[in-house]
Order: C-alpha cells, then structure tokens, then sequence
C-alpha cells in the first residue's frame, strides 16, 4: 500500500512543470525625481543601480536620455539599453570604474561611459586601474554603439573571453 503511493506521489512529482518567469523591460527615467517608481514606461526608475536591483536574468532594462551620475554593478545577466550613445551617459564623477560586470552573458548598447577614477596602475595588491568598464572571469560580454571617455584605461578585461565591442 505504502509503495503504490509513493509511486503515485513520484508519478505526480514528475508532471508538475515549473513556471519560468518571462523576461521583463524595465524602464530608467533620470527625470522621474518625485516617483513613484516601479521600472514601468510611465514609471521609471530614476537610476540604473535601482533598475538591476530589480531586475533578474534575462531582463532588458531601458535607459532614457540624460546623465547619470554613478557607478553601477551588473551582477545579473541583463541588456542594458540607452536611448541614444550621444545623450544617454553614464558619468563615474572620476571616482573608480564607472561600470563593474560581475557576470557574464551582459549587453551594453548606445551609451556614452565618460569620467572614471584616476588611480591608473595597481600597486602589488591593491587591484586594477579605474577605468569605464571594468569585467573579471566573465564571458559574452557584448558592447554595440557605445562611447568610452574620460579615462586611462577606458575598457579593461581580466581572465575573461569573448568580449565583443562593435
């Protein structure tokens, strides 16, 4: 008896399907400084750190025209997409990397990434140089129609392959 329904409950284990969550646009205003904000077109987050705090694998985020003052992690494999290379910049404030891939399989396009730190060569220990983008062990990182400025090392790969900047 105890056998049939355990077969019964494995057969049953073995026809339920996990529901995979479907990509999401997520949307980034630097104009939206009252709020609300959550990630929809009519109401954007107001930075891009906030977006990939709420955004998961898989998800596109849209960056709207303007300057954004800040450093940002990507630790999720996301799109990050500008409106336009020319007015859609991401500006360190020369200080440290402006843009730290912590994962692999990222696109970045039509942006302008200006104004990393100034610390140019690493003393035996202390790191890597500041530079625009920055990315370590990580794979399939693709870069379209973007802009790097405003730095001694604009673009900086360690142990990493497949990077691709077109």
């Amino acid at each position: 008896m105890h056998a049939l329904l355990l077969l019964g409950i494995l057969a049953l284990a073995f026809h339920i399907q996990l529901v995979k969550a479907q990509p999401k646009k997520i949307f980034v205003d630097n104009d939206n400084t009252s709020g609300p904000w959550d990630g929809t077109p009519e109401h954007p987050y107001q930075n891009i750190t906030s977006a990939l705090g709420y955004a998961s694998t898989g998800d596109t985020i849209y960056v709207r025209a303007g300057t954004y003052y800040e450093r940002i992690v990507v630790s999720k494999s996301v799109s990050l997409i500008g409106e336009n290379r020319d007015t859609t910049i991401v500006d360190g404030n020369r200080t440290g990397t402006v843009v730290r891939l912590q994962t692999s399989n990222v696109n970045l396009t039509n942006f302008t990434i200006r104004n990393a730190g100034t610390k140019w060569g690493p003393p035996p220990g202390t790191g890597y140089p500041d530079s625009c983008v920055f990315g370590n062990y990580v794979t399939h990182i693709n870069f379209e129609n973007d802009t790097f400025t405003g730095a001694a090392v604009c673009v900086a790969f360690i142990y990493s392959s497949h990077v691709s900047l077109s």
